[in-house]
């Protein structure tokens, strides 16, 4: 078994090829272009439904409102890039032993500059800071605005959630969509113990290495690629198809690769891609699908 993913202006030719040497399934084909477009379109009205303001530009805080924007929380520099090409028009940056505050998403969603902000917490803690803020969003914004949470409680899920966006829907089917999206998403965690600690009745020592599997302490020990490779069995790695290996601000590209490299030694089954996370705190955040 082989997995191949691969870009052409000509899939048939790839697919032509490919029957040469054996029989293909699983095909999936995404119009790399037409999902473009959708996002250059964010900038303005799709199809005469939902504005949408684009990211990237500051908002011109004199213009009308938008009719949406999107707000994520991130933990490093490499998880706000992903969230700006995905889309996302402000970020705040918190996570774990970091959380934003209420009054900073408000701020955020001032500068969103849109009737209907849609937040990202992308962290169990940050969840009901985020809701906190949507409670005082007219009093604080004043109009109609308002602030909508979409439970993403692990930043994959928030990155899955916005891989789910859909231009040209209301407020309320965007929330709707992303939320049943951000479902499929699993997060393996890898950091390190700073006490010693039971939890999930696993014993831990200061400086064990911990693999978390949506927040749940699954797996300790002394080797980074054994707790990890453990972690992933527990969180489906088996029947997933692709994982992404998003690495912390400390973690060099070498060791980087390396362990993507056991990633994938461990699971063949799996697409493997790795990317600068840049989250303090954490070796690693994994997203399967």
């Amino acid at each position: 078994f082989v997995r191949i993913h691969g870009h052409t202006e000509d899939p048939g030719s790839l697919l032509t090829r490919a029957v040469q040497f054996g029989r293909v399934q699983r095909i999936s084909i995404e119009d790399m272009d037409a999902q473009a477009e959708r996002w250059r379109m964010a900038a303005g009205r799709v199809g005469g439904g939902t504005e949408v303001r684009s990211s990237g530009e500051p908002p011109d805080l004199d213009a009308p409102l938008a009719d949406v924007a999107i707000i994520a929380i991130a933990p490093g520099e490499g998880f706000a890039s992903v969230f700006r090409g995905l889309g996302v028009n402000e970020v705040v940056f918190g996570g774990q032993t970091m959380n934003p505050s209420a009054q900073e998403i408000l701020d955020a969603a001032r500068r969103a500059h849109a009737r209907t902000v849609i937040v990202l917490p992308n962290n169990g803690n940050v969840v009901l800071t985020a809701k906190q803020a949507s409670s005082v969003a007219e009093e604080t914004l004043g109009g109609d605005r308002r602030i909508l949470v979409v439970g993403s409680r692990t930043v994959p899920q928030g990155i899955g959630a916005m891989m789910a966006m859909t231009f040209g829907a209301d407020p309320e089917a965007i929330v709707s969509a992303m939320t049943v999206a951000l479902t499929s998403v699993r997060t393996v965690e890898v950091t390190r113990a700073i006490r010693d600690v039971s939890i999930n009745d696993i014993d831990v020592r200061v400086g064990d290495v911990l693999g978390l599997v949506d927040d749940e302490v699954v797996a300790a020990g002394t080797e980074i690629d054994e707790v990890a490779a453990r972690s992933l069995e527990l969180a489906g790695a088996r029947t997933a198809e692709l994982v992404t290996i998003y690495r912390g601000a400390d973690v060099s590209d070498s060791d980087a690769s390396r362990f993507s490299d056991a990633v994938q030694t461990r699971f063949p089954n799996l697409l493997v891609e790795s990317m600068m996370g840049g989250q303090p705190h954490y070796d690693f955040i994994i997203s399967v699908e």
